[in-house]
């Protein structure tokens, strides 16, 4: 609140934290006990209050007052003679017409009932006299001064009328004036779009430019001006991007920094004090923060007081500079080929399937998404084990002769073509490289490439062209403009880009898939492939025991590869990485790298099957103040906190015959976002002791945590896990969630980033392995914040005579039920299942909403 409404006793104890003190009228008779009831320490308290700088406004018989304590000579106040008027209008005449109790009046009478009759002595100045009443000439308005402090007589009721108010709005307006204030602003600096004030989260050196201005309001120079910034804990700055430079620039202990700017003299307008502040992650910058604080402390010129002469010492404070946060957007996804494996290259080639999928993990949207994807059009046929090597053919079954092809390197071909669907499913390309016209009816190869800029991507090694060495390859005559052999040994090898400009993917939206398209692959001169571990004939044999296959250029082909057992690993040098680029809402481009894909031809590869994890979830409020939760509730409960149990199931789809996927085949990673607004912790101090294996398989070893990998907004959890073909495995992870101390919270919180199951593809060769993503969920979290709106009807009553109707509307302001713009998602867990309802988001190329019109619609998943 503004104001307190003090009884006499907490006048007595302390007046210091308040800056103007109201008198308000009483009834004469009840002066002198009021008077009592303050005290000989009440009243030295007013006085001190005064003295020290305060304002004191009195009406009516609470001069009374003003005189017991000593702030106006004896004998100004006469309760004994009173001051009426027989229409209750006195009528003032104006004697210090510049005055500001003077300033803004609509009317020059105020309401007169029963007043004391106040005389003008030497410590009272009068403003305004009574021209009738029963006392004409008496004061009406009076002001004193006293020590550094001011107080106003004001001998009438003017809250009586509205054309009265200004005599009392005058009053207060001269009590909170000043001739300086203090103002400042702050806008972070990459872009505005969001507003100034809202930041990404959990991110350090995101810079925002301070701003603290001193604003001298008077005609003159101000002097001995001190401006003391505090920039607060979780921000900081360097004394280079202070301008200008400060008097002194000081690191406190505490996280803290203070600057200080002094000024001998401030001319009248505006004199601006700038700096960079730049923040350190996580702290300050999770849900809002409180960035800076300022105040100053100048020297009033042109007010002289009792006590400084000179000028009266003067302290202003400026507004609080806070900042708010939201999450960048972040996509997920994997681009991937289908089939994994075949066996063996059969002359007439293979068609595989690709497919990107896509989600936006975070609050906020992605936009401008732009997908680029480079496919390797020629490859050679590397070993499946080593793919540092390219075998040679031992054995030639196919040719005329059975020595045509001995000693040769292989190639493959593949030909991207676009599926032709009833209805435009999956989006084309915008760009091709080489051609303009993209359609669902060509195979877009080499010709392609030769009408465009003839990108080439890098097999390095230490090859030759040079006939019997063993780092020898061969390169057909009729491909020599498209396979080249650097003098350093590496290969050179068309490769083809290709571009989606894909707009906008909204927040927590997903994509199943973003794109997807065909590949047709094939033996460079159409023949048979087989390798010397299980040869068919008639073939082409190479020597070894399977081979892979470079189909999409891009980073490290298996994620977390560091934990994972795998064959040895080579990595072509594409001539553009396959990205998926997009801006978050500070329209800075962020990045997704799409990693490399191959397929392997290895010999009687099973059926192709799968794994997947699944999450699903439960959250217990504590209802029996036990300390742990026993009631399941599907909106979080913000301000008691709950308990949150996440359950991740996986399932291996392999074939009974196949091996298990040990641990070190199998990467469970399940982020734990920390919150915004709202904290997710271990149950249990750690999430080391946070977890527990449910052994649907039998052993008491199945699962290890390996690791907890912490970054600013997540703990990531590493899971290894052991999982038999046609068998299920389980875990838990144990938490609380709860909302920042001292903090609203309401609406989506995300309690589920979606689970990344990596898991080696056991029909295939040692390093195939594929992803698997799982999906946000998001909680609603509410509270109960009722508020009550209080108003009368009519404004205006009479004075002895009217009806006045009481308006109570109560509400919940924060009520975050109210739909808005932005994507709609919300999530019930019933332990072992879970539900999410999604509204809203990307439908094809249109961006949908969970608000609609009349005629509209949106989407439901």
């Amino acid at each position: 609140p503004y104001f307190d409404t003090l009884t006499e006793t907490q006048v007595a104890s302390d007046l210091s934290a308040y800056d103007v003190l109201i008198l308000p009228a009483m009834r004469l008779g009840y002066t002198d006990e009021v008077v009592s009831a303050l005290g000989s320490a009440g009243l030295d308290a007013i006085r001190d209050f005064v003295e020290g700088g305060g304002f004191l406004y009195a009406q009516s018989n609470a001069a009374y007052i003003v005189e017991q304590a000593g702030l106006v000579d004896a004998g100004t106040v006469d309760l004994s003679t009173r001051v009426t008027d027989g229409d209750n209008a006195g009528q003032l005449g104006i004697l210090l017409p510049d005055h500001p109790l003077a300033f803004s009046w609509l009317a020059d009478e105020t309401y007169v009932l029963d007043e004391p009759l106040i005389t003008s002595t030497g410590q009272l100045s009068v403003v305004a006299a009574f021209t009738d009443t029963s006392q004409p000439g008496s004061v009406a308005i009076g002001v004193a001064t006293t020590g550094d402090g001011r107080v106003v007589l004001f001998n009438g009721h003017p809250s009586d009328d509205i054309d009265y108010h200004p005599q009392v709005l005058d009053a207060l307006l001269w009590a909170s004036a000043e001739r300086a204030g203090i103002y400042g602003d702050l806008c972070q600096q990459y872009d505005d779009v969001v507003g100034c004030d809202t930041i990404p989260s959990y991110e350090p050196g995101v810079p925002i430019a301070i701003t603290t201005t001193f604003k001298n309001y008077w005609d003159g120079p101000l002097t001995g001006v001190v401006i003391t910034e505090t920039l607060h804990e979780g921000f900081t700055t360097t004394q280079s991007s202070v301008s200008p430079a400060p008097a002194s620039f000081v690191e406190n202990p505490d996280g803290t920094t203070t600057i200080v700017f002094t000024l001998t003299e401030a001319l009248p307008g505006d004199t601006h004090f700038t700096y960079i502040a730049y923040t350190s992650a996580p702290s300050g910058t999770a849900h809002s923060a409180l960035v800076s604080s300022a105040e100053a402390d100048y020297v009033d010129d042109f007010r002289p007081t009792e006590y400084h002469p000179a000028g009266l010492p003067r302290h202003v404070t400026r507004n609080q500079l806070w900042i708010n946060a939201l999450m960048a957007a972040r996509l997920v996804g994997d681009r991937d080929i289908e089939l994994d494996v075949i066996y063996p290259l059969p002359a007439e080639g293979y068609y595989f399937d690709l497919a990107l999928t896509l989600e936006n993990k975070e609050e906020t949207g992605a936009n401008h998404v732009i997908i680029t994807d480079v496919v390797a059009l020629l490859s050679p046929i590397v070993d499946v084990d080593d793919q540092r090597i390219v075998p040679r053919v031992i054995t030639d079954s196919w040719g005329i002769s059975d020595t045509d092809s001995l000693s040769e390197t292989l190639w493959a071909m593949n030909e991207v073509f676009f599926y032709d669907t009833p209805v435009e499913i999956y989006p084309l390309p915008t760009h091709i490289d080489g051609n303009p016209t993209i359609t669902t009816s060509l195979f877009y190869t080499l010709p392609t490439w030769a009408s465009g800029p003839q990108l080439v991507y890098t097999y390095t090694g230490n090859f030759t062209t040079t006939p019997g060495l063993t780092n020898s390859v061969t390169i057909p005559p009729e491909y020599a403009a498209y396979i080249t052999v650097t003098a350093e040994g590496d290969i050179l090898l068309p490769a083809l880009r290709m571009v989606w400009d894909f707009d906008d993917l909204p927040a927590y939206d997903y994509l199943e898939p973003a794109t997807r398209y065909g590949l047709f692959s094939h033996d460079l001169f159409n023949r048979t492939v087989s390798f010397a571990s299980d040869p068919v004939s008639p073939s082409l044999v190479l020597a070894g025991s399977g081979g892979s296959i470079y189909t999409n250029l891009g980073g490290h082909p298996i994620p977390y590869h560091e934990y994972l057992s795998h064959g040895i690993v080579h990595i072509p040098e594409p001539p553009e990485q396959s990205v998926v680029a997009y801006q978050d809402v500070w329209s800075r481009t962020q990045q997704m790298e799409l990693r490399t894909v191959f397929y392997d031809v290895v010999p009687f590869p099973p059926p192709e099957f799968h794994a997947v994890v699944n999450t699903t979830f439960e959250m217990m409020a504590d209802r029996d103040g036990d300390g742990r939760g026993e009631t399941r509730v599907l909106e979080f409960p913000a301000r008691e906190g709950a308990d949150l149990t996440l359950y991740l199931k996986s399932w291996s789809n392999f074939d009974p015959a196949m091996p298990p996927l040990e641990k070190d085949e199998t990467l469970i990673a399940q982020g734990m976002f920390r919150g915004r607004g709202f904290e997710l912790q271990p149950m249990y101090d750690t999430w080391e002791n946070s977890w527990a294996g449910l052994h649907l398989q039998g052993y008491l070893t199945d699962t290890d945590l390996v690791t907890v990998v912490t970054v600013p907004a997540y703990d990531y959890l590493y899971f290894q896990q052991y999982l038999e073909s046609q068998q299920r495995e389980g875990l838990v992870v144990s938490a609380t969630l709860g909302a920042y101390p001292n903090f609203h919270r309401e609406g989506v919180m995300k309690i589920d980033d979606g689970a990344r199951f990596v898991y080696h593809q056991k029909a295939a060769g040692p390093s195939r392995y594929e992803v698997y993503d799982g999906h946000v969920q998001a909680v609603f979290g509410l509270s109960s914040d009722a508020r009550i709106h209080k108003a009368v009807a009519p404004v205006l009553v009479a004075t002895f005579d009217d009806q006045v109707y009481h308006l109570m509307r109560i509400e919940d302001p924060w009520d975050p039920r109210c739909t808005g713009w932005d994507p709609f998602i919300k999530s019930y867990g019933f332990g072992d299942t879970a539900a999410t309802v999604y509204v809203g988001g990307r439908h094809g190329t249109e961006l949908l909403w969970p608000r609609v019109g009349a005629g509209g619609e949106t989407q439901i998943r």
